[in-house]
């Protein structure tokens, strides 16, 4: 009984894991860009981009991995459209090509939802409604 509950544990966590990698690879993208204007030497409005975006794209991944925030992953794909954008007005032959590929590889990386086991809260039908005025026969 023990070893069929401990591979089912594994199992989950397995799961879990592989949804999750695909937020680390994100966020992994995020501080390559932050990293950028120093390895690159890059200057200029395009390494302040960096600066900005860069830990943005961390954190918005980092938060995201958790299975409740996991709608925040849409926000890495706007943070790539202006990585590429930025890129391709302020960068050189070199740091165009580098930003567009790390933008390319955020919205691939973005995309991947994962499963949902839980449903979270009831949202606003929670705050109207009490669960007291909700069955049937009680009287306030």
């Amino acid at each position: 009984m023990a070893r069929v509950l401990g591979n089912a544990a594994e199992q989950v966590s397995q799961r879990r894991s592989d949804e999750m990698i695909w937020q680390l690879g994100a966020a992994g993208v995020g501080i390559v860009v932050m990293t950028l204007p120093a390895v690159l030497e890059i200057t200029g409005p395009l390494a302040d981009l960096d600066w900005i975006v860069g830990p943005i794209i961390t954190a918005m991944a980092v938060i995201a991995a958790a299975e409740v925030a996991r709608s925040l992953r849409w926000v890495n794909i706007l943070t790539a459209i202006v990585l590429l954008a930025g890129g391709l007005l302020w960068g050189k032959q070199v740091s165009s090509l580098i930003h567009a590929g790390l933008a390319v590889a955020l919205m691939i990386l973005s995309v991947p939802r994962g499963r949902r086991r839980q449903s979270f809260g009831s949202g606003w039908r929670g705050l109207f409604h009490s669960p007291s005025s909700t069955r049937e026969g009680t009287t306030s």
